[in-house]
């Protein structure tokens, strides 16, 4: 039976071959997208699923709120690490550790010096306890319990010791920061399945003494929350993480700072689920320059997925009833020699899985075109042997089954419902239900695919506006160089100075960063006659060409005396949230910070000093101390140099002079700041390749009913030709019908994309409007291809000899 099924599926496909084509080409583009965004979003998902007993482990986090606003924080105060197992019933495991960074790591009998090795942690071996590392060499029965003991992941190990096995690396000794000897007391494999977990190093906790970092590690300081120091736990199977966080808010009121009811601040202690980590960007994960997931793009690129699957069937289902007339007489037959309903419809999904299954090797093909032209735009860096994992394979198993049941379920009802006696008097009345179902399903394609079209529109233009719009301050040609390694103060000042006689260099200016650096909030008191008002403020700190440097306008006022006398210049937000709406008045207040009252000497122009995302933020600008002026930044002339390669080679050329133990790293901030908006990015390319799809598939389902509706009018346009009707004529009326279905999809698409569109927007605070010609193009697109697409063949089929469809066959 199924050898014969095989035969006569085959034989259809043989006799109807561009039909045929277009299903299966169809449906391939459908499938194979669908491969491809399931392979993202199985990669994104699979972050961390390897630790045991992942649904348990939490971490704790920190949410402090005020009148105005909530601030939230990866760590913890440190002394809540050390007091949360004894105080909370329920708790199996925690896990304290500290993110750090040192200047220098040497192994002397290698001869080998490493400058600012990163991912290192202080822990101990609780940080093992939770965290799954298989252990390459050394005893943990005990790790990590004495000063200067560091354990390293092999990659680590092989990098400070090459050329020798992890197990002779035990003992060894690395120093660090010129003084400090530790000693290698374990190796353990590197994870390489996707993780968050990056770190490499990890130094024994009671090791931070000996550095000079005792405050990290032994801090009684209740009020300040470091994101350096995170605290995880396990809890107990039989506790839920609700009695967790109800003992975690009884300890944030026990230990409620003064400070923190001065500010009407009030902090909590919450629970983050390990699941959590890689997706929640309120908190992060250990390092902010980590990639993060986005579960809304997730759940975007999960509706794309389903649209182009629902125009790939919907091509099949209107193409396969379509033809159905074709196929009438031999359904006629079957079921006149004995063939019951039950066969055909077995008969036709049967033919609808032969067809899945060529396109979805056909997708193969396609998949591994669009993964190399997404390769770049994909997030991360795929570990394509997900595509092997179990996981993956029973999920295209069940797509396959399903494109198939969708694509083949409705053509199998209809076709084989046929009435034999009416088949064979060739009477079969289709009706105008079965009709306006085909035309509804062909809508619904067209109006996918103008919403694709016109949303990509909306979201490249906010891509362009983000990128483009005056954000207050100048950022291109603006180079930042970070100093906060460089012991010495006098040498950063020495540096600065000669870094000014580099002739292409136009401004120096040493600061606490750029701008964009600056995203800490301050409480800051205003007292006034009728009470008292405290604004959280980002602190700027920065020398007397900071605001000149960066071109930020100073709307009142006067700049700053020198660099080390304590006053304010603050910019118009602040001077609106303190009650006054001139920015001239609200010169000559004092704010009250850290103690002290100091006086507002000017008013700068309000500048966005975080991602459009977000609003501007109160910020006040100081001098300070140089030690807290650890970040120079310099702008260059452009019109004097041939590449800004060239004056950054001058500059690298002093530096390796001044400072030639330590690495040079600059960073343009014009880079930085169209870094922020890589998600944008990744979507509006995204949006640009669904589009092109939708429009491919719906095109080929036009096509199909084209061919189709013209060969069953060749008698009628034959005969209008010989009563002397035109080429333009026959051409119109031809198209006509499915210009009007354009339109009605046009007419439906304009409040979904506009809906969907607005609330994509909302997610930011600065964005382009939504304009009516938006709309139009979208529209004037599709239709643009639809008559490309159906004039091929209604002009060709209207060019055609009437004597040759006149003819009896």
């Amino acid at each position: 039976m199924i050898k014969n099924l095989l035969k006569i599926a085959f034989r259809n496909i043989w006799h109807n071959k561009v039909l045929a084509s277009i299903n299966i080409f169809g449906l391939a583009i459908g499938i194979s997208a669908t491969m491809l965004i399931a392979t993202i979003i199985f990669y994104e998902l699979s972050y961390d699923d390897f630790h045991n007993d992942r649904e348990r482990i939490f971490r704790i986090v920190t949410e402090a709120s005020t009148t105005d606003d909530k601030f939230y924080n990866k760590g913890v105060p440190a002394p809540l690490g050390k007091t949360i197992k004894d105080r909370i019933a329920g708790i199996e495991a925690k896990a304290v550790f500290h993110t750090i960074g040192k200047d220098k790591v040497e192994n002397k009998d290698a001869n080998l010096v490493f400058q600012n090795p990163e991912k290192i942690v202080y822990a101990d071996k609780s940080f093992f306890d939770i965290f799954q590392y298989d252990v390459v060499a050394g005893d943990f029965s005990n790790i990590l319990t004495n000063p200067n003991e560091v354990v390293l992941t092999r990659k680590r190990a092989g990098k400070y010791f090459p050329n020798i096995s992890p197990y002779r690396a035990i003992g060894k000794t690395l120093i660090y920061n010129d003084t400090i000897p530790v000693t290698v007391v374990g190796i353990v494999s590197d994870i390489v399945k996707t993780t968050d977990l990056y770190f490499q190093e990890f130094i024994s906790s009671e090791s931070a003494v000996n550095f000079g970092e005792q405050n990290l590690v032994e801090s009684e300081d209740w009020f300040n929350s470091s994101s350096s120091t995170q605290v995880f736990i396990k809890i107990d199977k039989k506790i839920s993480a609700q009695a967790i966080e109800d003992g975690l808010m009884q300890i944030a009121k026990e230990h409620a700072h003064s400070k923190t009811l001065e500010y009407s601040k009030n902090t909590r202690f919450l629970l983050q689920p390990f699941s959590d980590l890689h997706f929640n960007s309120k908190y992060g994960a250990f390092d902010d320059s980590e990639y993060l997931g986005n579960r809304s793009f997730l759940l975007g690129l999960s509706l794309i997925a389903i649209f182009l699957l629902l125009l790939s069937c919907i091509n099949f289902v209107n193409l396969n009833t379509a033809q159905g007339i074709k196929r009438s007489k031999e359904i006629g037959i079957r079921k006149t020699l004995g063939g019951s309903r039950r066969q055909l419809i077995f008969q036709f999904l049967g033919e609808a899985f032969f067809l899945t299954i060529i396109s979805a090797v056909f997708s193969l093909f396609i998949s591994a075109a669009l993964i190399h032209i997404f390769d770049d735009m994909l997030p991360g860096k795929l570990d394509y042997s997900i595509l092997a994992s179990y996981r993956f394979i029973i999920f295209n198993f069940i797509l396959i089954v399903v494109v198939a049941f969708m694509s083949g379920f409705y053509p199998a009802i209809i076709l084989s419902n046929y009435k034999p006696t009416s088949v064979l008097k060739n009477t079969i009345n289709f009706g105008k239900r079965k009709t306006s179902f085909r035309k509804s399903l062909t809508i619904f394609q067209l109006v996918v695919a103008q919403l694709f079209i016109i949303s990509t529109i909306i979201i490249g233009n906010q891509v362009y506006y983000l990128i483009n719009k005056d954000i207050g301050f100048k950022t291109d040609s603006v180079v930042n160089l970070r100093l906060n390694e460089i012991p010495d103060i006098n040498k950063r000042l020495i540096f600065a100075r000669e870094l000014k006689q580099i002739p292409s260099i136009k401004a120096v200016s040493l600061g606490s960063g750029s701008p964009f650096q600056a995203m800490m909030g301050f409480p800051m008191k205003f007292k006034k006659n009728d009470g008292e008002t405290t604004v959280f403020a980002i602190k700027l700190d920065g020398d007397l060409e900071y605001r000149s440097l960066f071109e930020i306008e100073l709307v009142a006022g006067r700049e700053r005396l020198n660099d080390t006398v304590e006053e304010f210049i603050i910019n118009e937000k602040f001077s609106k949230a303190i009650g006054f709406e001139k920015p001239e008045d609200a010169i000559g207040n004092v704010i009250y910070f850290k103690q002290k009252n100091i006086p507002i000497v000017g008013v700068m122009k309000d500048f966005n000093n975080a991602p459009l995302h977000y609003e501007i933020q109160p910020i006040v600008l100081t001098g300070n101390k140089y030690n807290k002026l650890s970040s120079l930044n310099f702008t260059y002339v452009k019109e004097k140099l041939d590449s800004k390669a060239i004056v950054l080679d001058k500059v690298q050329l002093l530096w390796e002079q001044m400072f030639p133990n330590f690495v040079f790293n600059a960073s343009f901030i014009e880079e930085g700041r169209q870094g922020y908006y890589q998600q944008e990015r990744r979507t509006s390319f995204l949006m640009k390749w669904a589009s092109v799809l939708a429009i491919i598939i719906s095109c080929m389902g036009l096509l199909g009913l084209v061919i189709y509706t013209t060969e069953r009018r060749t008698k009628e346009i034959g005969m209008r030709k010989v009563l002397g009707a035109s080429l333009g004529q026959l051409n119109f009326l031809l198209m006509k019908e499915f210009l009007i279905l354009v339109g009605i999809a046009f007419i439906l698409a304009i409040p979904f994309a506009y809906i969907s569109s607005d609330y994509w927007l909302d997610r930011f605070a600065y964005k382009s409007s939504i304009v009516w010609w938006t709309f139009f193009i979208g529209g004037v697109i599709m239709l643009g291809f639809t008559i490309i697409v159906i004039g091929f063949k209604t002009l060709s089929c209207a060019r055609a000899n009437p004597i040759k469809s006149l003819r009896m066959d």
